[in-house]
């Protein structure tokens, strides 16, 4: 679970980037001056980022095709070939009398007792993201929740209350609030404008420009555009891109805001002058502003917006065919990058059409890689739950690989494996051999118990019983081929003498099988030195 979501989660955040990217070229590209079409493209960034974790599974896949290294399934170099047997160990060539003993499927259910590699970081990088979520979630709930109370016990201005020739909006509540030093929105779904009591005292030109620029905000849902941007702030927290977005977003909302309301006033030094005016009034009453609001103060924007409007940088209305090359740009940048699916490509030897073996190699490999991945991230009660249904099912060949596959990774990469996990290998490895000795999964490197001399695959113990178990198959009249020739894997290491026989016998009673081969193979190991 942790694992998934963080992936969802890295590959929308990638995946935005590039977006982010591609709409920054495309402004530059379009020479983009309007704030308000630039203000609607980061705004449909926004709204891509938010809902990139499910674009990016629901959008058609498009395959883009790249080089990827073939992928080994990492076995131990003594196990690629068989290595000589160490010269403490015995040579055996004759079977010994002894009844093999019996062997089932385990029966208690197993708990390892050391932690399954590669699952404690991400844990703990999910919970770094879930407290990271729950603080900002907490701090948006308090700003919405302080907004809410200011527009409560804040009075209504009724439109006849004002004495000044400035239009008073019609749609749009206006309330007066000793609480705000400066005019501020606020409201996600039914925004309204809040006045400080000084608004009274106001010229009416900056009356005039103080409600266009708030009715502009309310036009705009700027407000709701904060809150969405606030909430896409509390989920991509780690990313630089959200926080960002959320500081060009309100840019460039004033920046459109200041457009709609410049022309009411005579001229942009005016305006500029109102502007300052209102962070003057912020600075003398200690910056008392709701942070979910926006307003003509723009707190730490009024540096910009006042150069902006000095050098004369407000623009007018795009053009249409301007906005429609922006939106088409935008669409299919959001399209694209959800869309977009890294394909490995085969190495240029699998190409070969001359070669189609190595091809069916290749894929051999690649599946025994995904499911030594598979076995290796299993948890305990997952163990636990394949244990259950082999004892149910002692057929069940399936669930007793990925038990097979699991002991090999807990055991095969540590140098001195618990006694308790070579055990319960042990007990499911004789089974196997006891219950399935023809099974292709029985003659498995995986599936082999290694004498002393084997580093941490060493269980002589096992290695003994297991010997005895192939050497009363073998010596059965109705031995097949295959259990013939997954003896001698077992014997490799061990009797080379004895593993020879094995596989002489089983070319002997299927001539036509795969067995000549890998009888070849054996012996150019053996010549080798192996």
């Amino acid at each position: 679970m942790s694992d998934a979501l963080l992936r969802i989660l890295a590959e929308a955040s990638l995946r935005m980037s590039l977006v982010a990217g591609f709409v920054g070229v495309i402004l530059v590209a379009l020479r983009v001056r309007a704030s308000a079409l630039r203000h609607d493209a980061w705004r449909a960034v926004l709204g891509a980022m938010l809902l990139m974790p499910i674009l990016q599974y629901w959008v058609a896949s498009i395959p883009i095709p790249v080089s990827a290294p073939t992928r080994r399934i990492a076995i131990p170099a003594d196990l690629a070939t068989p290595r000589p047997v160490p010269s403490a160990a015995p040579m055996v060539n004759t079977a010994p009398e002894l009844r093999a003993p019996a062997a089932g499927p385990p029966a208690a259910p197993m708990t390892p007792d050391r932690p399954l590699r590669g699952r404690v970081w991400p844990s703990a990088l999910l919970l770094a993201y879930g407290i990271g979520v729950l603080v900002l979630l907490s701090r948006l709930a308090l700003g919405w929740r302080a907004a809410a109370h200011v527009t409560r016990v804040s009075r209504r201005i009724p439109a006849n209350e004002s004495q000044s020739t400035a239009p008073w909006p019609g749609d749009t509540a206006v309330y007066e609030s000793n609480l705000v030093a400066a005019p501020v929105t606020v409201g996600v779904f039914a925004p309204s404008i809040i006045l400080p009591p000084t608004w009274r005292l106001w010229p009416d030109d900056e009356l005039r420009a103080v409600l266009a620029h708030e009715v502009a905000h309310v036009r705009r849902r700027d407000p709701l555009v904060r809150f969405v941007g606030h909430f896409n702030l509390c989920v991509f927290w780690f990313h630089p891109l959200a926080w960002w977005l959320q500081r060009k977003l309100a840019a460039t909302a004033e920046h459109a805001c200041d457009d709609a309301a410049v022309g009411l006033v005579g001229g942009p030094r005016r305006y500029a002058e109102i502007v300052l005016d209102m962070a003057e009034a912020m600075r003398r009453n200690g910056g008392r502003l709701l942070s979910q609001g926006v307003g003509v103060h723009a707190g730490n924007l009024v540096g910009q917006r006042i150069e902006r409007l000095l050098r004369g940088k407000c623009s007018g209305e795009p053009s249409r065919i301007r906005k429609a090359a922006v939106a088409a740009g935008c669409a299919a940048a959001v399209f694209f990058a959800a869309a977009c699916r890294p394909q490995a490509g085969l190495p240029a030897p699998l190409r070969e059409a001359a070669k189609p073996e190595l091809s069916a190699e290749q894929v051999r490999r690649r599946d025994e890689a995904r499911l030594l991945r598979e076995a290796d991230r299993l948890t305990p009660k997952e163990v636990s739950d394949l244990e259950a249904a082999l004892r149910h099912n002692p057929d069940d060949l399936v669930s007793a690989r990925k038990l097979i596959l699991f002991y090999w990774a807990r055991v095969s990469p540590v140098k001195a494996p618990d006694e308790k996990t070579v055990a319960r290998r042990r007990a499911h490895i004789l089974w196997l051999i006891d219950t399935h000795p023809a099974s292709e999964l029985a003659g498995s490197v995986e599936a082999r118990l290694f004498p002393d001399g084997f580093g941490s695959l060493s269980d002589p113990r096992g290695q003994a019983r297991a010997k005895d178990l192939w050497l009363t198959r073998t010596k059965q009249a109705d031995a097949s081929a295959a259990i013939l020739a997954n003896a001698a894997g077992f014997f490799e290491t061990s009797d080379k003498a004895l593993a020879e026989e094995l596989l002489l016998r089983a070319q002997a009673l299927d001539p036509k099988g795969p067995r000549s081969a890998r009888l070849g193979k054996y012996y150019a190991a053996v010549l080798a030195g192996r």
